[in-house]
């Protein structure tokens, strides 16, 4: 069984954990307007991107949006050129998302921009360090992994 943390370790803990969240938003924020895009754009082109096409009430599940707020956000990726809306042609009442030639080019900017991002961060450590990082977060993620499965009703 594993000691109890202190109150003092589980709080910079989660004050470092913020601390780097917002870091990332604020990276993202960066990394996504070199294309033109919001945020919420690129989780919404990844996720088209991901799954190839997609019918929009499965894909505001994905984003965790309402159906009306991804009809929103999808005519206004339309509007910009980023995605184009197709008829299933086996029932006209199902409309598929997919991306744009122009949607594609703008992910993969975005994501271009993220990996080398990343990858120079990543490089300002010594090997020890990097191997050091890689080992915490993989604690972190199985720790969180544990968690949710416990959490789960």
């Amino acid at each position: 069984m594993h000691q109890q943390a202190s109150m003092d370790e589980a709080s910079t803990y989660e004050t470092l954990s913020e601390q780097m969240a917002g870091m990332r938003r604020a990276f993202l924020y960066r990394a996504c307007s070199r294309a033109g895009l919001t945020p919420t754009q690129y989780f919404a082109l990844s996720k088209i991107g991901e799954l190839g096409h997609a019918c929009m009430s499965p894909l505001a599940h994905e984003l965790a949006l309402s159906p009306g707020g991804a009809t929103t956000l999808i005519d206004r990726l339309v509007r910009h050129g980023l995605v184009e809306r197709k008829v299933d042609e086996g029932d006209r009442r199902k409309v598929w998302v997919t991306l744009s030639p122009q949607g594609r080019e703008a992910l993969a900017l975005t994501n271009q921009y993220k990996h080398q991002v990343w990858r120079e961060v990543f490089m300002t450590l010594s090997p020890d360090e990097r191997d050091q990082v890689l080992a915490g977060i993989r604690i972190q993620s199985e720790a969180w992994r544990r968690f949710t499965e416990e959490a789960r009703p």
